[in-house]
Protein backbone atom coordinates (compact mmCIF):
# COMPACT_ATOMS: atom_id res chain seq x y z
CA UNK A 1 0.00 0.00 0.00
CA UNK A 2 1.14 3.52 -0.68
CA UNK A 3 0.97 6.51 1.68
CA UNK A 4 -2.70 7.07 0.83
CA UNK A 5 -3.57 3.47 1.75
CA UNK A 6 -4.19 2.47 -1.87
CA UNK A 7 -3.07 -0.87 -3.27
CA UNK A 8 0.02 -0.48 -5.46
CA UNK A 9 -0.44 -3.66 -7.54
CA UNK A 10 -3.78 -4.86 -8.94
CA UNK A 11 -5.28 -8.06 -7.59
CA UNK A 12 -6.73 -10.80 -9.77
CA UNK A 13 -9.55 -13.13 -8.84
CA UNK A 14 -8.79 -16.84 -8.87
CA UNK A 15 -12.43 -17.89 -9.29
CA UNK A 16 -11.77 -19.46 -12.68
CA UNK A 17 -8.26 -20.75 -12.03
CA UNK A 18 -7.68 -24.02 -10.20
CA UNK A 19 -5.40 -23.48 -7.24
CA UNK A 20 -4.33 -25.29 -4.12
CA UNK A 21 -2.85 -23.58 -1.07
CA UNK A 22 -0.77 -25.41 1.53
CA UNK A 23 0.51 -23.88 4.77
CA UNK A 24 2.76 -26.39 6.60
CA UNK A 25 1.95 -24.88 10.00
CA UNK A 26 -1.78 -25.55 9.60
CA UNK A 27 -3.48 -28.94 9.83
CA UNK A 28 -6.46 -27.97 7.67
CA UNK A 29 -4.77 -25.71 5.13
CA UNK A 30 -6.36 -27.70 2.29
CA UNK A 31 -9.64 -25.97 3.25
CA UNK A 32 -8.28 -22.48 2.59
CA UNK A 33 -9.89 -20.70 -0.36
CA UNK A 34 -7.76 -18.25 -2.34
CA UNK A 35 -9.78 -15.11 -3.12
CA UNK A 36 -7.30 -13.13 -5.18
CA UNK A 37 -3.61 -12.67 -5.90
CA UNK A 38 -1.34 -9.95 -7.16
CA UNK A 39 2.32 -9.22 -7.61
CA UNK A 40 2.64 -8.04 -4.05
CA UNK A 41 0.28 -10.25 -2.08
CA UNK A 42 -2.59 -12.67 -1.64
CA UNK A 43 -5.99 -12.68 0.02
CA UNK A 44 -7.58 -15.90 1.22
CA UNK A 45 -10.45 -17.18 3.29
CA UNK A 46 -10.03 -19.72 6.07
CA UNK A 47 -12.69 -22.20 7.18
CA UNK A 48 -12.77 -20.64 10.68
CA UNK A 49 -11.55 -17.60 12.62
CA UNK A 50 -8.14 -19.16 13.23
CA UNK A 51 -5.37 -16.72 14.04
CA UNK A 52 -2.44 -16.79 11.68
CA UNK A 53 1.12 -15.99 12.65
CA UNK A 54 2.40 -12.59 11.57
CA UNK A 55 4.78 -14.24 9.11
CA UNK A 56 4.66 -17.69 7.52
CA UNK A 57 5.71 -19.78 4.54
CA UNK A 58 3.25 -21.41 2.15
CA UNK A 59 3.02 -23.22 -1.15
CA UNK A 60 0.49 -22.49 -3.85
CA UNK A 61 -0.10 -24.66 -6.89
CA UNK A 62 -1.83 -22.93 -9.79
CA UNK A 63 -3.42 -24.64 -12.78
CA UNK A 64 -2.37 -27.99 -11.34
CA UNK A 65 1.28 -27.57 -12.29
CA UNK A 66 2.82 -24.20 -11.44
CA UNK A 67 4.05 -24.52 -7.86
CA UNK A 68 5.38 -21.56 -5.89
CA UNK A 69 6.91 -21.52 -2.43
CA UNK A 70 6.44 -18.07 -0.94
CA UNK A 71 6.93 -16.18 2.30
CA UNK A 72 4.15 -13.90 3.44
CA UNK A 73 3.43 -11.41 6.18
CA UNK A 74 -0.12 -10.97 7.43
CA UNK A 75 -1.22 -7.39 6.86
CA UNK A 76 -4.82 -7.67 8.02
CA UNK A 77 -7.41 -10.17 9.19
CA UNK A 78 -11.17 -9.62 9.25
CA UNK A 79 -12.99 -12.71 10.45
CA UNK A 80 -12.13 -15.52 8.06
CA UNK A 81 -10.46 -13.27 5.46
CA UNK A 82 -6.73 -12.66 5.61
CA UNK A 83 -4.64 -10.30 3.48
CA UNK A 84 -0.90 -10.93 3.17
CA UNK A 85 2.06 -9.22 1.60
CA UNK A 86 4.76 -11.32 -0.04
CA UNK A 87 8.35 -11.27 1.11
CA UNK A 88 10.49 -12.59 -1.73
CA UNK A 89 13.83 -13.92 -0.53
CA UNK A 90 15.12 -15.17 -3.88
CA UNK A 91 15.22 -13.29 -7.17
CA UNK A 92 14.35 -16.45 -9.11
CA UNK A 93 11.17 -16.95 -7.06
CA UNK A 94 10.11 -13.36 -7.69
CA UNK A 95 10.79 -13.62 -11.43
CA UNK A 96 8.72 -16.83 -11.72
CA UNK A 97 5.87 -15.20 -9.78
CA UNK A 98 6.09 -12.04 -11.92
CA UNK A 99 5.81 -14.14 -15.08
CA UNK A 100 2.71 -15.88 -13.73
CA UNK A 101 1.02 -12.63 -12.64
CA UNK A 102 1.71 -11.12 -16.08
CA UNK A 103 -0.03 -14.11 -17.67
CA UNK A 104 -3.04 -13.66 -15.35
CA UNK A 105 -3.14 -9.96 -16.25
CA UNK A 106 -3.17 -10.74 -19.98
CA UNK A 107 -5.91 -13.36 -19.51
CA UNK A 108 -7.98 -10.77 -17.61
CA UNK A 109 -7.54 -8.21 -20.40
CA UNK A 110 -8.49 -10.77 -23.03
CA UNK A 111 -11.59 -11.75 -21.05
CA UNK A 112 -12.63 -8.10 -20.72
CA UNK A 113 -12.21 -7.47 -24.45
CA UNK A 114 -14.20 -10.59 -25.34
CA UNK A 115 -16.94 -9.73 -22.82
CA UNK A 116 -17.22 -6.05 -23.78
CA UNK A 117 -16.62 -6.78 -27.35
Amino acid sequence: MNKEGQRIFPRYSLKHISNELFIPEMKDSHNIKTIDIGLGGICFETPNDSQFPDAFEFEITLLGKNKYKLNAKKVWQKGNNIGCRFNFTEKENFEKWLQFVKAIHLLNLKHRVETNG
